[in-house]
């Protein structure tokens, strides 16, 4: 196995907490410096009812899921009558033509196509100004791990289940060329714990079950030993996931912690 270098990119923790800015060297010849991208952490409708419920323990998960879906559908049924949505104070959806309408006289037939648009209240920008950077990184066009999650007990974060399966959330993640493939790396007990340089300790991951660009899904090995971990990724494919580079990237995640199927 053919060594690379590992690329610590980070994975989710909380959307609440962490903003990890990434620094991609500028092209332009006037404009010499780096331009940054913002992580999209992205909750998903499950994270919002797990926070809920951690507050107000007195009302069930599905209870408040199902009053969420209740809430969505009416707004998507607003939003298709015609009508603009205030969203919580946080900002207003409405509706506009897609350019210009032409003409002296133009009839509904000039009229281009209808778009969303959003336009972000004071307290979404107060919001984003109350914001700091954690971490920041330069880009390596590698894959950018941004969430796992153990599909066996349902939790996204940083604790998996041996020989169960997990999913991981990013960009640029799909695994392709020779010596392309999902690895469990031992760590060393220094301080930032890093994971243990001899490929030969690696471990191989079990079954790869979805290998998409945006998303892996693969099964740890029943043999893995419980303990503490990073997970690298190593592949060929560019962040399209449809051509080939010429040479290997891997990239780790943060130390997890397998533990036993209970």
């Amino acid at each position: 196995m053919a060594t690379n270098k590992i690329v610590d990119t980070g994975v989710f923790q909380d959307t609440r907490q962490i903003v990890s800015l990434k620094l991609h060297e500028s092209q332009f010849k006037n404009a010499k410096g780096f331009y940054g991208t913002i992580t999209r952490n992205t909750a998903d409708m499950d994270n919002i009812v797990a926070r809920i419920s951690k507050k107000d323990t007195g009302v069930s998960d599905y209870t408040v899921k199902h009053v969420i879906c209740l809430l969505r559908d009416e707004i998507i049924n607003t939003l298709r009558s015609g009508q603009s949505i205030d969203m919580f104070g946080l900002g207003q959806i409405y509706f506009a033509p897609d350019g210009l309408i032409k003409g002296d006289k133009p009839n509904a037939a000039a009229v281009p196509r209808i778009v969303p648009r959003c336009t972000l209240s004071a307290l979404s920008n107060e919001i984003a100004s109350g914001l700091r950077v954690d971490r920041m990184e330069f880009g390596t066009g590698g894959p950018c791990i941004e969430g796992i999650t153990d599909l066996y007990t349902g939790e996204e974060g940083l604790t998996l289940t041996a020989g169960m399966s997990v999913r991981i959330t990013g960009r640029k993640l799909k695994i392709g060329g020779e010596g392309g493939g999902i690895y469990l790396m031992p760590v060393l007990p220094d301080e930032e714990k890093s994971a243990v340089p001899d490929e030969s300790a690696w471990l191989e991951a079990g079954r790869i079950i979805r290998n998409h660009p945006r998303t892996l899904e693969f099964f740890l090995p029943r043999e893995l030993v419980p303990g503490e971990y990073r997970i690298a990724l190593r592949t060929a494919y560019n962040g399209n996931g449809a051509s080939m580079r010429k040479n290997m990237v891997t990239a780790c995640s943060k130390v997890v912690t397998v533990t036993a199927q209970a």
